[in-house]
């Protein structure tokens, strides 16, 4: 770095009071930091307001430069980047602990110089530092997988770009939609226990197929043309799934599917559990310890289903007898063994915690709001109803009331999970995250069951208004599976806010206490009359729970209680409607801030 022309200031007697002192503005220009140059800036009575315009001039030049260069070598360094090929998303494999255990967030050596690098504190299960590193990807046809982000010594390492949901993954998404509305079929056509429970063996599944998918995006960065066909073999097995599921429990042999509907979603899994295992064990091979739970667990998920294929139906009575058992042992798998599997990375030998792979918080929680918004999709499909008359019948008042109460679980759920009066249950610590996980599953199961049967209500009060010769049948049971399903999707809201964290309660002076405060002391009012205004709900967390549990019994207490006979469709829409109503303004006017003084 070339030295800079400064003229010599003499500071004297007569500049400044104190004695005889002599500043080389010329030593501070040539000094080998910036350091002598803010020691000089302290020395300010010791120099004129010109000297120190002057001072500050000769240390922008100085910055100036010192910038240039870097710039510099960060151009030449990208230029030999190019020529080296896509290594802008290697992870390190460096070593980051010090001899007596603990973490330091020193530069990796293998990260190149055109990269920023940004180091941050940030809280999730116990971990308080954090790196970001930025992603400059290369147009390439195929490109080498790469993990998003994986804690190394508890230090989370994460690509500094933004994971949210992608084009493609909402394009998905719509063939979810279609998929779970024909699910919901079997509950329409016959409102019973019986169809729910078949209702749930199917679902439970098609969940489990969207999660591994939404998995696999959150954990491995590909985005080149491998990753469009990975996509296009997972939409291939859905498909598969969604055509063979309405007669997947058909008695008669000849006209049963669930063998083709079993062995897509096996296929889809072992499909998904291969790609990790080859981009981990020939591309990230530091994450193979880590990685063993992860596939050995979705492994045994799959075993029930292996024997539904071995045992096909044939008739008879006691191999069905077999196979709902599987169906039920294979279900109960699904939503608790990756539980285990959390728990076991929790819990295992220091090996397999050194380095392993993290979730993507972000994108987790809005894909599971995208997954709940598809359940409501069912809801609001269950509005709609081919009416053959010119005008508006009175009955059309009934899929308003649906409609009200498919905005107010939406209302909800977001005004839950969207907020930011609390911490996240992602970020507490390992098992509310692995809680907030599973109750996602009986959320959009009694979701989905809601629109179902919300469905063939309204079908059945239009037919009977249109005077159809054979309307919709509702059968014994349609009236407890709306209360049941709507209060489980109330019990499972409120398990949601208990797992997150509300924020304490902050005191803090509001502009006219601070002005009474200034008036009191030159007015000789004592101070203690002065006190702090804490900002804080109208109702407390714990108000809202017990008035979100209150809500819960209502709905299972009455819906379920009173007989079907002293029950009609508009009344079990009209209480839906007020309650789910009455909770959204509840818990609005809870959520208000009001100050109180102490």
């Amino acid at each position: 770095m070339s030295s800079l022309n400064s003229s010599t200031t003499n500071v004297d007697e007569s500049d400044r009071p104190g004695g005889n002192t002599s500043v080389s503005l010329d030593k501070l220009s040539s000094a080998p930091s910036m350091v002598a140059m803010r020691q000089a800036c302290v020395l300010s009575p010791l120099l004129s307001r010109s000297q120190k315009l002057e001072l500050l001039s000769i240390e922008a030049r100085v910055r100036m430069q010192e910038l240039n260069f870097i710039r510099e070598v960060a151009r030449k360094s990208s230029e030999s980047d190019t020529e080296r090929g896509d290594s802008s998303l290697e992870i390190a494999d460096h070593d980051d602990s010090e001899p007596d255990g603990s973490s330091t967030l020193s530069t990796p050596s293998d990260i190149e110089l055109d990269q920023v690098i940004r180091i941050t504190k940030h809280e999730t299960f116990g971990v308080q530092q954090q790196r970001e590193y930025s992603i400059k990807p290369k147009e390439r046809l195929f490109r080498r997988p790469k993990v998003r982000q994986y804690f190394h010594n508890n230090v989370l390492h994460r690509s500094s770009e933004e994971l949210r949901t992608s084009w493609l993954e909402i394009f998905v998404d719509l063939l979810y939609v279609g998929v779970f509305c024909k699910a919901g079929t079997i509950i329409i056509e016959e409102q019973s226990w019986d169809a729910f429970e078949r209702f749930l063996f199917l679902m439970v599944p098609l969940i489990e197929h969207w999660k591994a998918f939404t998995q696999h995006n959150n954990w491995l960065y590909h985005e080149d043309l491998y990753h469009k066909i990975h996509t296009f073999l997972i939409m291939t097995s859905l498909m598969i799934m969604g055509n063979d599921l309405k007669s997947a429990f058909s008695s008669t042999p000849e006209t049963n599917t669930s063998t083709t509907y079993v062995a897509s979603f096996i296929i889809a899994r072992i499909f998904i559990i291969i790609v990790q295992v080859v981009a981990i064990v020939f591309f990230n091979r530091k994450f193979w310890a880590s990685a063993v739970t992860f596939v050995m667990m979705p492994v045994l998920e799959l075993v029930p289903y292996f024997a539904l294929l071995a045992l096909p139906v044939n008739g008879d009575e006691s191999r069905d007898t077999l196979r709902y058992s599987l169906w039920w042992v294979g279900t109960i798998g699904i939503m608790v063994l990756p539980m285990l599997t959390v728990a076991i990375t929790m819990y295992a030998s220091p090996a397999f915690k050194v380095t392993r792979i993290a979730i993507n918080i972000e994108h987790t929680a809005e894909r599971l709001g995208a997954l709940y918004v598809i359940a409501l999709g069912v809801v609001a499909v269950s509005f709609l109803y081919d009416t053959q008359s010119r005008t508006l019948e009175s009955v059309v008042w009934v899929m308003i009331l649906a409609l009200l109460i498919g905005a107010n679980l939406n209302h909800m759920y977001f005004r839950s999970e969207g907020g930011s009066h609390y911490q996240h249950a992602l970020r507490r610590v390992w098992y509310t995250g692995v809680l907030w996980h599973f109750i996602h599953y009986p959320l959009v199961i009694f979701t989905l069951s809601l629109g179902a049967i919300m469905s063939a209500m309204i079908t059945s009060r239009f037919d009977i208004a249109g005077g159809k010769e054979k309307p919709m049948e509702l059968r014994a049971d349609w009236k407890n599976l709306f209360f049941a399903s709507l209060g489980s999707v109330y019990a499972c809201f409120l398990v949601l806010r208990m797992l997150h964290l509300e924020h304490p309660e902050e005191a803090r002076k509001d502009k006219s206490a601070a002005a009474a405060t200034d008036s009191s002391q030159n007015d000789g009012i004592p101070k203690s009359k002065n006190r702090l205004k804490t900002r804080v709900p109208n109702l407390s967390s714990t108000a809202r729970l017990i008035l979100l549990f209150v809500f819960t019994v209502l709905l299972f207490g009455v819906g379920i209680g009173i007989h079907e006979d002293h029950w009609s469709v508009d009344k079990c829409f009209g209480f839906g409607a007020a309650v789910t109503l009455a909770s959204v303004v509840l818990m609005e006017w809870g959520i208000l801030k009001r100050a109180r003084k102490n």
